[in-house]
């Protein structure tokens, strides 16, 4: 069959019987771009998935993730890309989204409301008709200096990031995961060695700065509870919720086998107290006494954790 790349046209002829699989993701050997084939016994009277045409022939990405400000940010460090992005902003949500569209690379923050992303995860895995999606979990508290170590084990995604490095390294990642690279290969999340080096040119060096910059307010903007916020109330206590949930979930994220092993055996508290310590003083660091005087929100995320991961554990 005869195929089109949508960016530039140019036309490759495919050997259709020797597809592997209903659907592929090639590469074009001209401008680079990523789109996707389908085999024409599996859609009759077509020979390539084309925009317009009801499915867009580019890979689909969908970020999940709280806050539309975050998304937005993520949109734009994905600009450019032969990608189509999606957003949603919580748990529930994106399994929805994830259930009824051709996702093939989903962006899940660890922290998502509704449904955790360690959560939605393992679902995906058990799920033989997703299980193909590939996952790149968020770390949710920007700290470059916060863990001193990689997660050992991912529940089933197939890489992570921390939020200091999505201007420099998302892109990478989710070409390497579109290119079939994945799960084989262990999760890597170092530097920015090229523009640590000058071979990254100063206006694309400036706007990973600034990229980064905005991630690491933004997240102390919607995290952090002032004095001077506590006369309002109701956000106030959306926030120290939100930054409750972050700890826990982080938490999770690189401490999964202690997390298990600390429910199976009712020890999460004393195996996880260093973890544990580090949260409660970022959480009293951030939010107001008044609020910490008055509320659990921390014990309570500590608590849900704890019962999702029973759930999952079947005990």
């Amino acid at each position: 069959m005869l195929v089109g790349c949508p960016r530039c046209a140019r036309k490759y002829r495919v050997d259709d019987t020797r597809m592997s699989r209903t659907v592929m993701t090639v590469r074009c050997s001209s401008c680079c771009s990523l789109f996707r084939i389908v085999r024409p016994d599996e859609d009759p009277g077509s020979t390539a998935l084309r925009p317009g045409s009801g499915e867009s022939a580019l890979p689909r990405i969908l970020v999940a993730h709280e806050s539309p400000a975050f998304c937005d940010a993520v949109r734009s460090t994905l600009k450019g890309e032969p990608w189509e992005v999606a957003v949603c902003h919580d748990g529930v949500a994106a399994l929805a989204l994830l259930r009824s569209q051709d996702v093939a690379v989903t962006l899940l923050d660890v922290a998502l409301p509704g449904r955790y992303g360690f959560e939605i995860c393992e679902e995906l895995r058990a799920d033989h008709l997703l299980a193909g999606v590939k996952v790149i979990l968020f770390a949710s508290i920007y700290d470059r200096t916060r863990y001193k170590r990689l997660p050992c084990t991912l529940y089933g995604a197939d890489d992570y990031i921390e939020k200091h490095h999505i201007p420099d390294l998302l892109v990478a990642k989710i070409r390497k995961l579109l290119d079939g690279r994945n799960r084989d290969e262990a999760p890597v999340d170092g530097g920015d060695d090229r523009a640590a080096d000058g071979r990254v040119p100063t206006e694309i060096r400036e706007n990973i700065d600034e990229t980064r910059a905005f991630l690491k307010h933004e997240e102390e903007e919607e995290t952090t509870v002032s004095p001077e916020t506590v006369s309002r109330m109701p956000e106030a206590r959306v926030k120290a919720r939100r930054l409750a949930r972050i700890i826990a979930s982080d938490i999770a994220l690189y401490n999964q086998k202690a997390v298990e092993e600390g429910v199976r055996a009712s020890t999460f508290f004393s195996l996880l107290a260093d973890d544990i310590a580090e949260g409660r003083a970022l959480y009293q660091q951030r939010v107001a006494e008044e609020i910490r005087s008055t509320t659990t929100y921390l014990d309570d995320a500590f608590s849900d954790l704890i019962d999702k991961v029973r759930k999952e554990l079947n005990l």
